[in-house]
């Protein structure tokens, strides 16, 4: 009888969703007799947790069926999920209805589609969407500078950190993670010691466990092993 009930339906399938149980959550969508965005959208959220790019393209096809457009919640739920190379194709169609439906100016969805394409490692399609934002802060440019990092372009981490900085932005704990990474990924020891002294003497940032894995990586790459344990 709940999912008679829209309200209580939406909250039904967001609450299987979120626990993992998709098919559970899709059989609620199924058996409701009306759906709206946030009906879907909970169903999305569920399936981009799971990292399930190929169902996520298919929920929105049905969505558009059934008369209901996505919303920015569901577009950087979808987004989300394409988290590597293998979900570029789907994240390329995601994106092909951002700007169908007129959301390509919206900077939340840039920014999401800035670090979809940096996590599918095509970056020139993320500075494309990055260079075209009218507004950047700190997100974004911490989205662009980590798809660099994930690639290994260490020059250019270090390129987009300072441009990022003239623009009168600080870099943010988030940001230090792609930079520290991608020290460790070029064997740069001195330039994340640099780093790491930086990001707690000049910008006040109290290190993650994050950022001293990131530390020990890079020292353990290079063979410091008594240094990488003085860290641990």
């Amino acid at each position: 009888l709940l999912e008679k009930n829209i309200v209580l339906g939406n909250a039904l399938v967001y609450m299987y969703a979120k626990c993992g149980m998709l098919a559970k959550a899709k059989q609620v969508l199924i058996e409701l007799p009306a759906r709206n965005i946030v009906t879907w959208s909970s169903l999305i959220a569920g399936y981009a947790q799971q990292g399930n790019i190929k169902d996520i393209i298919e929920i929105f096809e049905e969505m558009q069926k059934s008369n209901v457009k996505p919303n920015k919640v569901s577009f950087l739920a979808a987004l989300d999920a394409c988290n590597c190379t293998a979900a570029l194709s789907g994240g390329l169609k995601i994106h092909h209805q951002v700007v169908d439906l007129g959301f390509e100016t919206d900077f939340m969805i840039q920014t999401g589609l800035v670090t979809m394409y940096g996590r599918c490692d095509n970056l020139e399609d993320a500075r494309n969407v990055f260079s075209k934002s009218a507004k950047r802060d700190v997100v974004s440019w911490s989205a662009l500078i980590s798809g660099y990092a994930q690639d290994g372009s260490f020059e250019k981490v270090e390129h987009f950190l300072m441009k990022m900085k003239k623009t009168g932005l600080e870099p943010v704990s988030k940001t230090f993670t792609s930079v520290l990474g991608a020290c460790s990924h070029t064997g740069k020891v001195k330039a994340s010691h640099m780093y790491f002294k930086a990001m707690r003497e000049e910008f006040k940032i109290i290190p993650s466990i994050v950022h001293y894995n990131c530390m020990i990586d890079v020292l353990g790459r290079a063979g410091h092993f008594d240094k990488a344990i003085s860290v641990i």
